[in-house]
Parts: C-alpha cells; structure tokens; sequence
C-alpha cells in the first residue's frame, strides 16, 4: 500500500509539473528581462548551475580519470614525445603527452565498448560483427590523431588567411608615416 501511494503521489508531482512548466517558465523569463531592463538583476542561481549537466557532472569526472589514468602510462622521452608535444602545443591544445594518450586510450574504449554493445543488440552474422568492432577500433585509434592535425591545419589556415593583409597593410603604413621624412630628406640633399 506504502508503494501505491508513493507512485501516486510522483505521478501527481509529475502531472502539475508538467502542465505549469511552460508557464512557470515564462514567467521566470519575464522577470528575469523585467529586472535586468530595471538595472536590479542578481543572479539567484549559482554561476556553476547554470552551466550544462556535462560541464558540471561529465567533464570533470572524465578530467579526473585521464588525469589518474595518465600517471599510471610510463613516461617516454622519445623523438615521438617530442614530436606528439609539439602537435599539441600547435593545435593549442592544453594537454600533456601523458594526458593526451590518456584521452585516446578512454576515446577508444568508449568507443570499442559502444561498437560491441551494438553488435550485441543487432541480428547480424558472427563476422560482421567482429568486422564492426575491428572497424571501430581502427577508427577509435586515428580519430584523435586526425583530430589534432585539423585543428593544426584549421590553426595554420587563419594565420595563412590573416598574411595577405599584413603583407597589404605593413607597406601601406610605411609610405604613410615615413613619406613626409623622405619628402624632406630629398629636398635637403638636392632632389626635387
């Protein structure tokens, strides 16, 4: 009986709430413009709750795990570390190569344990499905090195875009400010 009367209770809560949600919510948005135009807004709400669930509660679980995950990778000092950092560094990306490998290697779990989760669940042969985990972590493993190299390229491409104008620009400034001097400078030697 106790169960009855919580399920019905939920569904009551469940019920007002959603027929006095648009409305409640209008009028909170009316409120809100009405104070912020009146110059009396304040935030009621704290500024970490209004941000996104996966800000708030995913990401910095995920921040935590690849930060324990990559103190327990070994630590290389090779050519591709320095090679690796470099990437990062040029893609403006704020990880470490420990951090960074870390990342791929929950990307591609992730995303193995989603492909073999689907192959569960869809009626396929045996070898298709083996051929779809395969592909996934084929996929899972240069996913984030392509990642890098486009945020590389995306990078190199403003800088290529913005060149052409310094290169218009830099030429036009000088004759600007230093035309008057070498004006002068001719009359005094003799040029006219």
């Amino acid at each position: 009986m106790t169960i009855v009367i919580l399920c019905m209770s939920l569904l009551v809560f469940i019920i007002i709430v959603t027929i006095f949600y648009d409305v409640a919510k209008k009028s909170d948005n009316k409120t809100r413009r009405l104070n912020s135009i009146a110059g009396n807004y304040k935030n009621e709400l704290d500024e970490e709750l209004e941000k996104p669930f996966v800000q708030r509660f995913l990401f910095p679980i995920f921040m935590d795990t690849m930060k324990n995950l990559s103190r327990l990778l070994p630590k290389n000092k090779g050519n591709e570390t320095r090679n690796t950092e470099k990437n990062l560094k040029l893609a403006r990306i704020n990880l470490t190569v420990n951090e960074y490998n870390a990342a791929r290697l929950m990307f591609s779990g992730a995303f193995v344990l989603a492909a073999i989760l689907i192959t569960a669940f869809i009626p396929v042969d045996f070898a298709i499905r083996i051929l779809i985990v395969v592909f996934s972590i084929l996929i899972s493993s240069i996913a984030p090195i392509y990642f890098v190299k486009f945020r590389i390229s995306s990078r190199q491409e403003g800088i290529r875009n913005q060149l052409p104008l310094v290169m218009f620009i830099f030429p036009v400034l000088f004759i600007i400010l230093l035309g008057p001097t070498v004006l002068q400078i001719m009359k005094q030697f003799g040029g006219k």
